[in-house]
């Protein structure tokens, strides 16, 4: 390296088995890095596994009507195993909401039964929620999905009775009332217009274990693309450190040329990023369970090419920072960010259309793309050839202005 006229090889060789060094000290980053996206892929899964989004949610019910109708309504809400309903007195209602013993008080009003059947659905119940209460809104759904069914019954008997003659209209009152009757002790009939609210998971709804698996993958391997990301920071940290201290001068006077050097960094980073990808998937080995060795090299190959266009952009902003703090209190919002926008932590379906828009130009984007369509859905090499040469055309990219910024 003293020689000015040293090979390529001699220079950035060095360079590179210096930073690995240094890179690899920080044995904490490490261990975060590789457990992380382990740990909340598990957390994903465990939530999904949840037969129902509520159960138990503590609920009052006051019901001044005391009619047939209000008690059967009454009977049934009692019998869904996602509400737990508790007698109280009218005058306890501000102490268990303030103190929110309970998330909601609903009052069936007196005169429920007959505004019902006389068609009205106005005003038959009062509620009282804990402020901000998502439960709340939730629970209100499955009270109003007992409700709806009597509104709909007796709708369309007055509709029948204001078209049909008498006669006529008693039959079909006859058979609307013994078919709602025989609906409602059939626990398999669910109300299309209002299955949503009825019973919001509320009871044992059999959700398919592959729809559950494919969206706690697929954040598995968002997490591994970001913290992946995240680990090169602090590699990237190191060249920042070196022109404060001015190590960055005396590399340059020994003879080492901006390219070589530019490269060494480059280097090391996408090796300690490979490093700590290839320990993610070791830990998350069931995402490759039934994967050929040819798709997992292919997968390995992908993420080579994501970690290198990663490292050269990490490179370029850290020739354009003048502080190693502020590089690594800017760069990992960034990441988290670029990650969010890529569908790396939610699924870009679930975000406005304009997101995916700037997400096209994010590394991250591609990665989770790439890496999904291989892992999901049993993609091959010719599926993310697109990928791939967008990463390589956006590595080229970030080391063209770094190649400038390494000279100055």
């Amino acid at each position: 390296m003293n020689n000015r006229d040293g090979s390529l090889k001699s220079q950035i060789l060095p360079i590179v088995k210096n930073r690995l060094k240094l890179m690899y000290r920080n044995k904490l980053l490490i261990l975060l890095c590789i457990l992380l996206p382990l740990f909340f892929s598990m957390l994903v899964n465990k939530i999904f596994e949840k037969k129902t989004f509520y159960e138990g949610v503590p609920i009052a019910i006051i019901d001044r009507d005391r009619s047939k109708i209000s008690s059967e309504i009454l009977k049934k809400i009692s019998e869904n195993s996602a509400i737990s309903v508790k007698n109280i007195e009218e005058e306890d209602i501000e102490e268990y909401i303030s103190k929110e013993k309970v998330q909601a008080v609903y009052i069936f009003e007196k005169g429920m039964e007959k505004r019902i059947m006389a068609g009205e659905y106005e005003d038959i119940v009062s509620v009282y929620t804990v402020p901000g209460s998502l439960t709340a809104m939730g629970v209100s759904d499955i009270i109003a999905g007992e409700i709806v069914p009597y509104v709909c019954k007796y709708l369309v008997i007055i509709d029948g009775q204001r078209q049909l003659p008498q006669e006529e209209y008693e039959v079909i009152e006859e058979a609307v009332n013994s078919r709602f009757k025989d609906l409602s002790n059939d626990p398999s009939y669910e109300l299309p217009v209002i299955v949503d609210l009825k019973t919001p998971n509320s009871d044992e709804v059999k959700e398919k274990d592959k729809d559950r698996n494919i969206f706690s993958i697929s954040m598995g391997l968002g997490l591994i693309v970001i913290f992946s990301t995240i680990f090169m920071i602090a590699g990237c940290s190191l060249f920042i450190k070196e022109r404060e201290n001015r190590v960055r001068n005396r590399i340059k006077v020994s003879g080492v040329k901006p390219f070589s050097l530019l490269f060494a960094d480059i280097l090391s980073v996408t090796i300690t990023g490979i490093s700590i990808t290839i320990f993610q998937c070791i830990f998350m080995y069931p995402v490759l369970k039934g994967m050929s060795i040819k798709a997992i090299l292919t997968v390995a190959l992908f993420m080579a090419v994501y970690i290198f266009a990663a490292a050269a952009m990490l490179a370029l902003l850290a020739s354009i920072f003048k502080s190693h703090i502020s590089f690594q209190s800017f760069t990992p919002v960034m990441i988290l960010i670029m990650g969010i926008l890529s569908g790396c932590v939610y699924s870009l379906e679930m975000m406005p259309a304009s997101m995916k828009k700037v997400a096209i130009f994010t590394p991250t984007y591609w990665a989770h793309k790439g890496l999904s369509e291989m892992i999901l859905f049993g993609g091959n090499l010719y599926n993310i050839v697109v990928d791939i040469f967008v990463l390589l055309a956006m590595a080229m990219i970030f080391i063209v202005p770094a190649r400038f910024m390494y000279r100055n």
